[in-house]
């Protein structure tokens, strides 16, 4: 069962099922597709209004045009009769004729290629060959064989080429850290050395002024013992 239809049968949607069937000689004027579903909701109770004849039936084929065909949709929301269904059953082969022709073909066509693709042998499996004498024969590549071999081999040179030039790389980057690292030690270094000497003479210069302090102050101290 389609799952549109199911969906509104579990749930008792009457409105819903109209509205399918309502619309699905449009989809498929063959009603192919709907046939077995019909069958099952027809017996829904509520599913159908009693007949009212609002713009009438036309039961001559001729009359059977488009402008007819709308006129009975209409007529059909407004009274959900299973005469008036069942009437556009009829009016629809001849309203959709070329549509039909062309479902029926693409059908058609459809189940024929179904059927070869059951009638397709299965592959037989491949079964060990026996050998003879207890003799291995020696097995013979073919050209298929020979170029996937090639090809293969050409992958793999092709991935050890890749895997050279990554090191080869890698072993530049390493060199360039090295160099750099080298040259950073060295700027350390000699930064080292010139704070060491500064250091030094600041030193220097701290004791030469002490010490000429000191001097001054005995010189003065002597002196002022003098003039006393």
């Amino acid at each position: 069962m389609l799952a549109e239809v199911k969906k509104c049968a579990d749930k008792g949607d009457i409105t819903g099922l109209r509205y399918i069937f309502a619309d699905c000689l449009d989809v498929d004027p063959t009603f192919e597709k709907y046939r077995a579903e019909y069958e099952f909701c027809k017996g829904i109770d509520g599913m159908f209004e009693g007949f009212e004849d609002l713009n009438g039936i036309i039961l001559d084929e001729n009359r059977w045009d488009l402008q007819y065909w709308i006129q009975l949709k209409l007529d059909l929301k407004k009274n959900f009769s299973q005469e008036r269904f069942e009437h556009m059953m009829k009016v629809a082969q001849i309203v959709y004729a070329d549509k039909i022709e062309r479902l029926l073909a693409e059908r058609k066509a459809k189940k024929a290629v179904a059927e070869k693709k059951r009638e397709k042998p299965a592959p037989e499996t491949s079964r060990p060959a026996k050998m003879e004498s207890s003799v291995v024969k020696e097995v013979i590549p073919t050209a298929d064989t020979q170029k996937r071999m090639t090809e293969s081999e050409m992958q793999e040179k092709r991935l050890e080429e890749k895997r050279k030039a990554l090191e080869l790389e890698n072993q530049k980057a390493e060199a360039e850290q090295q160099t750099q690292r080298a040259r950073i030690e060295a700027e350390k270094r000699k930064n080292g050395v010139q704070s060491t000497t500064q250091e030094g003479d600041y030193e220097s210069k701290k004791f030469r002024g002490i010490v000429l302090a000191i001097t001054v102050v005995i010189i003065v101290g002597v002196v002022m013992a003098i003039l006393r």
